[in-house]
């Protein structure tokens, strides 16, 4: 079976073995990385202001072994003119495909700053700094440079780069455009999502494949016919198996939501019942102390009443006694 196109948009194209890396556990490759950045740049952020770097031509652009080379690539884009410029790492250091590991360096023009966003600290440090000479010269960059590395949390596991990478891009342009966080880079870790974020790109894809499809061309040939119905069904078939498995991880998590709420609220109730049993028990050790000690209070009380009565025969003894004495006298 050939690897089809599924989805033609602007200059970004994905075929269908593009889209069995957005559920996990895979690596996002160039070509998703190029079409969110196609998707943000025409569709969701478009601001003359942002430049997307095409995570290829970032890779091109690294292996000029000549600045001229970088400059001629670079020049229609214009990039001395950009505020911000987001320019997707790859550590792959040869003019083969490959590569381990993602990382984003930002040029912020205002600045004079080159910040790397990096969820494996102290990866990609090669490749990072000779892209960022081969840019220097385009986008204007004073040498000598210096490369902040931002505080980013760590991921978890071995394939999540490329999520890490696109979630913080879009964080960055987001806060460029509304001004927050303007002071530490137009970026905060805590709200990188990166659980939900493989999601965010499975429901713009199925969106997008209700109106954008690759270019067919039009024949009389039966084969060629059958592979463009077989295209067609393909198309519809992964944009419901998208839509549904959004969908249904969507009320899943609800359901999941719901049940940790109630868990919670039982739990809170057990604890509350816990509390006043022992409260209750607490109490019921108290009262049994009470009643030893009015037990004990009432047989001193009995033996003050004998002591009373035997301290009567006494003094009634010891009166008598006085009287005859002094008859005797």
């Amino acid at each position: 079976m050939t690897d089809s196109i599924i989805i033609s948009y602007h200059d970004s194209v994905l075929r269908q073995s593009d889209l069995a890396l957005l559920s996990a556990p895979n690596w996002l490759n160039d070509q998703i990385i190029s079409f969110f950045y196609e998707y943000l740049n025409n569709d969701e952020i478009s601001d003359p202001r942002i430049g997307y770097i095409d995570p290829s031509l970032v890779q091109l652009v690294k292996l000029c072994k000549e600045p001229f080379e970088a400059d001629a690539m670079l020049q229609c884009l214009d990039l001395s003119s950009k505020e911000v410029i987001l320019i997707p790492i790859n550590d792959e250091e040869s003019a083969y495909a490959g590569g381990t590991h993602w990382s984003l360096l930002v040029w912020f023009k205002e600045r004079e700053t080159l910040v790397h966003y990096n969820s494996i600290s102290n990866s990609n440090i090669k490749s990072v700094k000779r892209t960022a000479d081969s840019f220097s010269s385009s986008i204007g960059i004073k040498i000598p440079f210096k490369i902040v590395e931002a505080d980013v949390i760590a991921q978890t596991n071995t394939y999540d780069c490329g999520i890490h990478l696109l979630s913080i891009s879009y964080q960055i342009c987001i806060n460029f455009l509304t001004g927050a966080r303007k002071d530490n880079f137009y970026f905060d870790k805590k709200a990188v999502d990166i659980k939900h974020f493989r999601q965010r790109l499975q429901k713009i894809i199925g969106r997008l494949l209700k109106t954008c499809h690759p270019s067919q061309v039009k024949t009389t040939a039966p084969l060629q016919k059958a592979g463009i119905t077989f295209n067609q069904r393909a198309c519809h078939f992964i944009h419901e198996t998208l839509l549904v498995a959004v969908g249904e991880y969507e009320v899943l998590n609800k359901m999941n939501e719901a049940a940790g709420f109630l868990c919670g609220k039982i739990e809170n109730e057990v604890a509350t019942t816990s509390a006043k049993l022992d409260q209750m028990s607490s109490r019921d050790n108290e009262i049994d102390v009470l009643l030893g000690n009015l037990n004990q209070l009432v047989v001193d009380l009995e033996q003050m009443d004998s002591n009373v009565s035997r301290i009567d025969n006494y003094t009634k003894k010891l009166e008598e006694t006085i009287k005859n004495h002094l008859k005797t006298l």
